[in-house]
């Protein structure tokens, strides 16, 4: 389940948000766990929360994948982004077509940094 996120600082001209979980230590190359568009505006993203359209993570599922941690040091990233649009993708959408059509609909962004440390 997602965890809840509090999204400040939000522009006026706001239609959207989107948010991103990546995973930044995976083994071969960084993984997305999360892609989720088309959320309401709104300063709280609740826990386990299904507003918006869950996209294809790079685990082939249109969920939220949380961290699945395989050595003692992780470091994931939240993104969010603040869109000028509501993208109505469909849900089987890869995430590196979201990428692409965001880009000129970002009107702000921000990111969160966890670690996760296991010994």
């Amino acid at each position: 389940m997602n965890p809840g996120l509090k999204v400040q600082f939000i522009p006026s001209e706001t239609r959207s948000l989107a948010v991103v979980l990546k995973d930044v230590d995976a083994p071969v190359s960084p993984r997305i766990h999360w892609v989720c568009w088309d959320i309401p505006v709104s300063e709280w993203i609740r826990l386990n929360e299904s507003r918006g359209i869950n996209g294809v993570n790079d685990f082939q599922l249109s969920s939220y994948t949380g961290p699945c941690v395989m050595n003692s040091r992780h470091k994931y990233f939240f993104y969010i982004y603040a869109l000028n649009v509501r993208l109505c993708l469909p849900a089987s959408s890869p995430s590196y077509r979201f990428f692409k059509l965001i880009q000129p609909h970002v009107l702000a962004s921000g990111s969160l940094l966890f670690f996760s440390i296991t010994d």
